[in-house]
C-alpha cells in the first residue's frame, strides 16, 4: 500500500469506528515519506494510520438498540432546540417591551371602550 501524501484520496471507509488501537494493527501501514514534510500532512495521515477501521456487521439488535437510542437523543435535542428558541423569543419580547415607547403599547385612552 502506497503512503497518503499530497492529495491522494484516502481509502473508503465502511463504518468507521475508532477502537483501540494493538500493536499488530498498525505495523502494516506505511512510513511517511520524506516528500511528506509538511507538518499538517504528516499530522493527517499519523491521524489516519491511528484510526483503525472496524467494519463488522453487527446483530439486528445491537443495531436497533442504537437506533432507538440515536432517536431518543434526537428526540431530546430537538426537544432542547425548541425549549431554546422559545426562551429566545419571550427575552426578545420582553427586551422590546422595555425598551420602547410606552406609548406605542399603551396609546392614551386604551383602558376605555
Amino acid at each position: 500500500m502506497r503512503p497518503i501524501c499530497f492529495g491522494q484520496a484516502a481509502p473508503p471507509a465502511v463504518t468507521p469506528r475508532i477502537v483501540p488501537r494493538r500493536r499488530e494493527s498498525f505495523q502494516c501501514w506505511p512510513v511517511v515519506p520524506r516528500e511528506c514534510s509538511s507538518p499538517i500532512l504528516v499530522r493527517d495521515a499519523q491521524a489516519f494510520r491511528a484510526a483503525v477501521v472496524d467494519a463488522h456487521i453487527k446483530p439486528h439488535f445491537e443495531q436497533a438498540a442504537e437506533e432507538a437510542q440515536r432517536a431518543e437523543q434526537r428526540r431530546l435535542y430537538r426537544r432542547n432546540q425548541a425549549i431554546g428558541l422559545v426562551i429566545l423569543a419571550v427575552l426578545i419580547c420582553v427586551w422590546w417591551l422595555f425598551h420602547t415607547n410606552p406609548q406605542w403599547i399603551f396609546p392614551p385612552g386604551w383602558w376605555r371602550p
